[in-house]
């Protein structure tokens, strides 16, 4: 998503809003101490940087969402921007093992329930991911542990008054609405791939224009159809208020067990510079990229 070019236009169109209502604090930034352009040379940079040193990635039963990302002040501790060494991402656990028990379903079983499932837990995936990806790239321009993302940087802007989320900012761009994952009707099985929402608020005190995401969309964004503008929704309709997202189905963990601790962070990045990276191959890639069509390319560990 991040890579093809309606994504780098979406970070480009990201990157420029921090910077754009950031007139006070960016000063004290990386980009300014560095007096780097942030333009689209600089976007291609960032993305070759995540391509040659990805960070590294944590699968957690503690984390507080589908995903989150945990920056590191790389300016004041080295200078030089390396994403293993600047970012940490955590996916939640669940999400993962569900994902992947869809997806041997749909290669063992296939018929269009089984592949419906299957494609929205790979899309949502796919999107919580660049989201957090959205991240990085903020940490990149920051490079302090004294500033946050902007409250306009965000979808609605000052959805928040504290601070902003860039992530969604990049996501209405890219993508032109929101979207979630709710419980479908009647169906109460955690591991259910849900009925997928798209919605979008102008402001934030507007009217949300909400409706249900075509399945046709979501097979057209796994076979990366980015640039064809695929409706996303059939015709906009009402949800109802009683629906909970599949998130909240599953339920969170207790707030006192987040790993949100600065010492559980320190300690993560010891344990994992520790431990030997494997890089992807072309034949890995090859494999990856055919997720959408072909499900038995996940093969599901033995528990």
């Amino acid at each position: 998503m991040l890579e093809s070019p309606k994504g780098r236009a979406a970070l480009l169109d990201t990157a420029t809003q921090v910077l754009t209502v950031s007139e006070r604090t960016k000063k004290e930034w990386a980009v300014k101490k560095k007096d780097e352009t942030v333009n689209a040379t600089w976007i291609n940079g960032f993305l070759q940087g995540l391509r040659e040193d990805y960070p590294n990635v944590i699968l957690s039963n503690r984390v507080d969402g589908l995903a989150v990302t945990r920056r590191r002040p790389w300016l004041e501790k080295t200078g030089v921007w390396r994403p293993k060494e600047a970012v940490l991402l955590l996916l939640d656990l669940n999400m993962m093992a569900y994902a992947a028990e869809a997806v041997q379903t749909a290669a063992t079983t296939p018929n269009a329930n089984n592949t419906a499932a299957f494609e929205k837990h790979l899309i949502m995936a796919s999107i919580s991911i660049a989201h957090e990806m959205v991240h990085f790239m903020v940490g990149k321009i920051i490079g302090t542990s004294t500033s946050n993302t902007p409250e306009k940087v965000n979808s609605p802007p000052n959805l928040s008054k504290e601070d902003g989320e860039a992530g969604r900012f990049w996501e209405e761009k890219f993508i032109g609405r929101l979207v979630n994952a709710y419980q479908t009707t009647g169906d109460n099985n955690l591991k259910q791939g849900g009925t997928l929402w798209a919605d979008y608020k102008r402001s934030v005190g507007a009217a949300a224009v909400m409706g249900q995401v075509s399945q046709v969309w979501v097979k057209g964004m796994l076979a990366r159809q980015f640039a064809t503008n695929l409706p996303i929704v059939v015709t906009d309709s009402k949800r109802a208020e009683s629906v909970r997202t599949v998130r909240d189905l599953r339920g969170a963990p207790a707030s006192n067990s987040y790993i949100n601790t600065d010492a559980e962070f320190t300690t993560a990045f010891a344990r994992l510079a520790q431990i030997t990276t494997r890089s992807l191959s072309g034949r890995d890639w090859v494999r990856i990229t055919a997720l959408n069509t072909n499900p038995a390319n996940i093969v599901v560990p033995p528990k």
